[in-house]
């Protein structure tokens, strides 16, 4: 959200800041190859974020994740950023992972305890009560660390497969 404050007072349009978000997004390392042994076995993949759909959608294409929650940027008729909109919304104008998740196993049929969810940080630790397998990679802080049932520190996301599969 603090991100886009800055873009739309500084008047970026929808080009700049596409190839600004693309040069500057870094997947994590192993993260194709994880999708795709996913998808392999018949495992359904999705992506819940508070990044920008710009992002989000790219990464799914690329992956072939079929599900994703993000907070889309509207644009005026010239191009200009002019607000956000969360896929799911919380209070505080950002996704609510759990909504979006709810949303997720709803048009999957699955179970809570059907899902194994990888997440880093304190914004994740809700779900983490949720999941059948949460999974903290490269945790930011001790709250994650205490609600995952894996940690995993690595260098590539591959890691998190054992406790996947």
């Amino acid at each position: 959200v603090e991100e886009f404050k800055a873009w739309k007072s500084k008047g970026i349009k929808l080009d700049r800041l596409m190839l600004e978000l693309r040069k500057n997004m870094r997947l994590v390392e192993g993260a194709g190859n994880v999708v795709s042994q996913l998808h392999n076995l018949g495992i359904i993949t999705a992506i819940i974020s508070d990044s920008p759909n710009l992002v989000v959608d790219d990464v799914a294409k690329r992956l072939g994740i079929k599900y994703f929650a993000s907070i889309r940027i509207l644009f005026t008729k010239e191009g200009l950023a002019y607000d956000t909109v969360p896929s799911h919304p919380s209070g505080d104008q950002r996704v609510s992972k759990l909504a979006a998740l709810k949303d997720f196993i709803n048009r999957e049929n699955i179970k809570f305890s059907e899902v194994a969810f990888v997440g880093n940080d304190k914004e994740d630790v809700e779900l983490f009560k949720f999941v059948g397998r949460p999974i903290a990679f490269n945790p930011k802080d001790m709250e994650a660390k205490k609600a995952a049932q894996a940690i995993v520190n690595s260098k590539t996301l591959e890691d998190v497969l054992e406790y996947i599969l």
